[in-house]
């Protein structure tokens, strides 16, 4: 197929016609758009923002196009948007001609700004004393002609007593009606003032009431509790048996009506000889109808009669489902009672004492209350309220399945779905058939939908028929493996026969106190919840692996806690270090030198301060032997070297000798303590200022950092003088020192 092209003279649309190569037109031609588009053009409002007039607003604009200027009407033309009220408007350039797509720019238009002089304030506004010194004066504004807008603002009178002249300040005025945002003022923070008046309040009560028999009914109650002005009542004409006390009236058993003068007194509220309160209604007297039973409550519901006796609750409610009903008002002991009517041939409830609705079939029903009678009230009945039953929606969930790679593919099962919205024993008339989505592929891990279908809700109308189902998904995955840590412990140690597990494997745990100390609690926890564990054997236990990391935790005691007589009668109790060698006596971390001698000032051997850290991991399992040639396998630290060099707690001098009888230094003893808390997986990025010392020069490079560490935890401090002493010798009241305060400050 070639192309013939048919072009026309100058600028403007071109007509492909494409031609097979036998000659023969295809079935459409296709047309290229020839000139220049605006949407790359630049384009200004010449005015700037404008202010409203009532008017739609067209200012002009200027368009450059590759630094050429375009013409309106010929080059392009202009259409505008949101043009005529306040706010952000749209100008658009359509090109015409040589000239095609579009261009649009955004102008504002300003409110139109109101002087002061345009507001006018009718004067003259007054009110009925009620307590406050809010006012309502009328302000006006002059604006374009068919423009509605109302003037917003706060006013309040000088006081809140009754007066004439009273000055009335009026701020906060602002625009408000259907064109208010079209205007604001020119003075944000304008306050105006005008004057008006404050009226006494006038007594407002019930000219007439009804009094059953026999009852009694203070009259006072006949006036709003607003007013507090004084009443004063007295019988006039025939009593009818009635007596008054006061403002209590009390009827006697002849029925008809009653007159009473009324004299009521106005009431001063802030003494300046001006009632608040006015005493004077126009009205002199009321009237009182005694009646077997009152049936109609007085008009301002001051509580007599039964006011306003009136039933509240919803207008509908899906079949099997209860909403309550209440009721307000009435008077008197009488029992309310609750019952339902259908609204038509369909639909049915029942609602018990408490107004507790159940719908039971669809359709509507009449919900009444009736408050019964007593020896002063008629029995009075609620409006109804028509309540609609509606059908319940079903909803079937299939679950989410699971299965490892290899597993055989999951049967699915009327246990692998759940119907909620089903009603007491109602059932569905079909159950659904579940299906997957895809044939699942248990080879490879991955997700596929399971799929529910062909359900059918109960016989009748109580049901949608319209279920909703909601998907579960298979999930063919790989066995995970996850990790179990022992966290540091003190005074003992728990071993795991593996370090990672697949979840369902049986792990197995075991404990090993330090000398003299017993299990307290052991706990094995994945994702904040503790596992269970099963006891098979003295401190042997074992947990069924998690889908989650699993940490260990244990805590030990002593064995015997309480201690005899402190030995040592080489350690006062005045001394510094007393407190720390009964720590790590009644510790079982250091022995005494003898029966009754613990040699504060002895050195310390490497040998022994090994010791110390094995007996405090709980003496575990080590190497038979190690790598120094200088440690005698029968020795009593050979177990505790052995198992401190396999776990890089001590290095030795070579590769050969250890030194085990040599006594210990300052440093040396902080490189050790500075390992063994990395073994126990402490935090040991603390660093201490060691240029405070004047023998900092002193300390060797391979510890330096450890005696920095040891230093800022307070394990190793001054001699005093700015003396550290790196190379000095450490005496045993020291050793247990640093014990007490590692055991303390680093693994507690």
């Amino acid at each position: 197929m070639r192309e013939r092209i048919r072009r026309n003279v100058g600028l403007g649309m071109a007509v492909i016609l494409l031609v097979s190569s036998l000659g023969v037109p295809p079935a459409s031609a296709g047309t290229v758009r020839e000139g220049k588009s605006l949407a790359e053009a630049e384009m200004d409002v010449r005015s700037g923002p404008v202010e409203y007039n009532g008017s739609e607003q067209k200012p002009k604009v200027s368009i450059h196009l590759d630094g050429v200027p375009l013409r309106e009407g010929v080059d392009y033309r202009l259409s505008y948007a949101d043009n005529l009220d306040a706010g952000t408007a749209v100008v658009m350039a359509t090109g015409t001609g040589a000239y095609h797509g579009s261009r649009e720019a955004k102008f504002t238009i300003l409110p139109r700004t109101v002087s002061a002089q345009a507001l006018q304030i009718e004067a003259g506004c007054q009110k009925e004393y009620d307590g406050t010194t809010k006012a309502s004066p009328t302000v006006s504004v002059q604006v374009l002609p068919g423009d509605q807008v109302e003037v917003r603002c706060t006013a309040a009178y000088d006081t809140c007593f009754v007066g004439r002249e009273k000055t009335v300040t009026v701020s906060g005025l602002h625009f408000g009606g259907p064109d208010g945002d079209n205007y604001r003022l020119e003075t944000s923070d304008l306050v105006l003032k005008t004057t008006g008046q404050i009226t006494p309040q006038l007594p407002d009560f019930q000219k007439s009431a009804a009094l059953a028999k026999g009852h009694s009914l203070d009259l006072r109650t006949l006036f709003t509790d607003a007013w507090k002005g004084e009443a004063r009542f007295q019988l006039t004409g025939e009593a009818l048996g009635c007596t008054l006390q006061g403002t209590t009236l009390t009827a006697g058993q002849t029925l008809g009506t009653v007159k009473l003068q009324v004299t009521m007194t106005g009431w001063d509220e802030n003494g300046d000889g001006i009632d608040e309160y006015s005493g004077d209604s126009g009205i002199d007297y009321l009237t009182v109808t005694v009646v077997d039973k009152e049936s109609q409550p007085p008009g301002n519901g001051g509580g007599v009669g039964q006011p306003g006796f009136s039933l509240q609750g919803p207008t509908a409610v899906t079949y099997g489902q209860s909403i309550s009903f209440q009721t307000t008002g009435g008077a008197g002991t009488g029992k309310v009672t609750f019952w339902v009517e259908p609204r038509s041939g369909r639909g049915a409830a029942t609602i018990d004492s408490n107004g507790v609705l159940q719908g039971t079939q669809t359709g509507s029903v009449l919900v009444y209350a009736k408050k019964d009678g007593d020896d002063r009230y008629e029995s009075i009945q609620a409006d109804p309220i028509e309540v609609t039953i509606r059908p319940a929606k079903l909803t079937i969930q299939v679950h989410n399945k699971t299965a490892a790679v290899g597993d055989p593919v999951p049967a699915l099962t009327q246990a692998d779905y759940t119907v909620s919205g089903l009603v007491g024993r109602d059932t569905l008339a079909k159950a659904p058939t579940l299906s997957y989505g895809a044939a699942p592929n248990l080879s490879l891990p991955g997700v596929v939908p399971i799929q529910a279908a062909g359900a059918v809700a109960p016989a009748g109308d109580n049901y949608d028929p319209n279920i909703t189902y909601v998907p579960g998904t298979l999930t063919i995955r790989e066995v995970p493996v996850y990790p179990i840590t022992v966290a540091a412990m003190v005074n003992g140690a728990v071993a795991t026969d593996c370090q990672a597990a697949e979840p369902g494997t049986t792990v197995t745990l075991t404990v090993r106190p330090a000398e003299g100390f017993r299990l307290e609690k052991l706990t094995a926890a994945s994702g904040g919840r503790a596992l269970s564990l099963r006891k098979t054997a003295e401190r042997v236990y074992t947990f069924s692996m998690p889908e989650g990391a699993v940490t260990v935790t244990a805590q030990f005691v002593q064995e015997t806690p309480e201690q005899g007589p402190f030995p040592f009668t080489d350690v006062p109790e005045t001394a510094w270090y007393y407190d720390s060698v009964v720590y790590v006596y009644t510790h079982g971390l250091m022995n005494g030198t003898g029966p009754t001698t613990f040699q504060p000032n002895a050195p310390t051997t490497r040998g022994m301060v090994v010791t110390i850290l094995y007996r405090m991991e709980g003496s575990p399992e080590a190497a038979s032997w190690s790598p120094f040639g200088d440690v005698d396998p029968n020795a009593y630290y050979a177990a505790p070297v052995a198992w401190a060099a396999w776990n890089g707690i001590v290095n030795g001098y070579s590769a050969t000798t250890f030194g085990p009888q040599d006594r210990v230094t300052r440093e040396q003893l902080a490189a050790i303590l500075y390992r063994y808390a990395e073994y126990k997986g402490c935090e040991v990025s603390q660093r201490g200022d060691l240029t405070q010392f004047v023998d900092a020069g002193q300390i060797h490079t391979y510890a330096r950092e450890a005696l920095s560490w040891a230093n800022r935890m307070e394990l190793i401090q001054g001699k005093g003088k700015g003396i550290l002493d790196p190379r000095g010798l450490a005496a045993r009241a020291q050793v247990a020192a640093m014990l007490q305060r590692f055991q303390e400050k680093i693994l507690a």
